[in-house]
């Protein structure tokens, strides 16, 4: 923190939304929970997410569940993120660096056609921990120092199949669980006055339930579809506060509204694919988050990615793939109320094949902008990396042979 006046203005949006969204890892979403991140691997990411119609991978963590029907093996993958970035309010800047726990996920072939899958996926995640001055009139300065935590992870369990030859289609469950903790600590130089420290926990569970479908159109062309649920999600509240003997416990609903998406592949030229997306998901209601009344809207994500896929000969830049995105988004938080919030992200990524049997590594690298200082009032310039790793195995009997 470069300056007590950024920390004053963080604390600010903190105050005016202390539930705001995190699907990217921003400080306009810290903890809201009505946002969430876009699924799918570190070659989704690095195709601007757009990849729901893509279905030759033997990656686990996809958009779209539906792709996994075509697994013969089975597979293992793995996805971690690295975010940095510099929020900046005029000449006022900060710096963040976050993690968020790796996506796990492994399919396991039933039979030709038919996979079932299941794993680990981190919803959203959010850390945050700053101090400021605060001036009140008639009282020694108060230093206000805040944290915040917060995260929901996501156990999927998804069946896909392969009914016919051109279709794929899935079920998947999801539960979930997460919470949000917020704690601010005020102190005073002035040793006559007493530290406070207050505190407010919310635990989140809910379940859900989404299909997809997968499409062959043509050689050359592929559509794709999925919906997620509404997530009635159970809420349980505790405030604590030490200035006086004072403890509340509550338990309120929330409801996380219903999602689509629709997304194609078109083969433009030989290894060349085209792909592209959009999703969105109706603004949520503010129950549980009054201060956010008036504030919330739609939330929307496109995205349009340009891939060469790998080769099997040639140099080592002729067989590594080459992957190109870009996305844009609205967030559900509107800051100020009725001002959107828009994100802008460019992409880069390709991929390495695994030496010892199937599977590859990819990584991509992710540059964007996040809010704008003339409209929401200050921005967030971002890099995100991605590392991704899957393997495969055939699923036989070993065979003994005594001597």
């Amino acid at each position: 923190m470069t300056r007590p006046l950024l920390g004053a203005a963080l604390a600010g949006l903190l105050a005016a939304a202390s539930a705001g969204p995190a699907a990217a890892q921003s400080v306009y979403g810290l903890n809201f929970i009505g946002e969430h991140m876009q699924r799918g691997s570190a070659r989704h990411a690095a195709l601007g997410y757009s990849a729901a119609a893509v279905p030759d991978t033997n990656n686990v963590i996809t958009q779209n569940a539906s792709t996994t029907a075509d697994m013969r093996m089975v597979s293992f993958s793995l996805t971690q993120t690295l975010s940095m970035a510099r929020i900046s309010q005029q000449e006022e800047y900060a710096r963040q660096t976050r993690y968020r726990l790796p996506a796990v996920m492994m399919a396991l072939p039933l039979r030709s056609g038919l996979v079932l899958s299941g794993g680990y996926q981190t919803r959203f995640s959010g850390r945050s921990d700053f101090a400021f001055r605060r001036e009140v009139e008639e009282a020694p300065a108060a230093l206000e120092q805040y944290r915040l935590d917060s995260s929901l992870f996501s156990i999927p369990v998804a069946l896909a199949w392969k009914p016919f030859p051109v279709l794929n289609v899935s079920a998947e469950v999801q539960f979930e669980r997460g919470s949000i903790t917020d704690r601010v600590k005020v102190s005073f130089d002035d040793q006559a006055y007493r530290a406070v420290e207050s505190q407010r926990r919310r635990s989140f569970s809910g379940t859900s339930w989404g299909t997809s479908f997968l499409l062959r159109v043509h050689s050359r062309l592929w559509i794709a579809g999925t919906y997620d649920a509404p997530v009635d999600y159970t809420v349980e509240e505790t405030i604590t506060h030490t200035k006086s003997a004072f403890d509340s416990s509550a338990a309120f609903g929330f409801a996380l509204p219903a999602a689509w998406s629709a997304g194609l592949a078109v083969n433009v030229r030989e290894r060349w694919w085209l792909t592209s997306s959009y999703w969105t998901r109706p603004a949520p209601e503010a129950a549980g988050f009054p201060h956010l009344g008036g504030a919330l809207g739609n939330e929307t994500h496109l995205g349009v990615g340009l891939e060469r896929r790998m080769g099997t000969g040639g140099s080592l830049f002729e067989r590594v793939p080459l992957r190109l995105g870009f996305s844009t988004g609205r967030w559900h938080l509107e800051f100020p109320p009725g001002t959107p919030v828009r994100s802008y992200f460019f992409t880069l990524g390709s991929a390495l094949r695994l030496p010892a049997g199937p599977g590859c590594i990819d990584f991509t690298a992710e540059f964007g902008r996040i809010g704008s200082a003339d409209e929401n009032g200050f921005d967030e310039k971002m890099l995100r990396l991605s590392f991704g790793v899957s393997v495969a195995e055939s699923w036989t009997r070993r065979r003994t042979v005594r001597h």
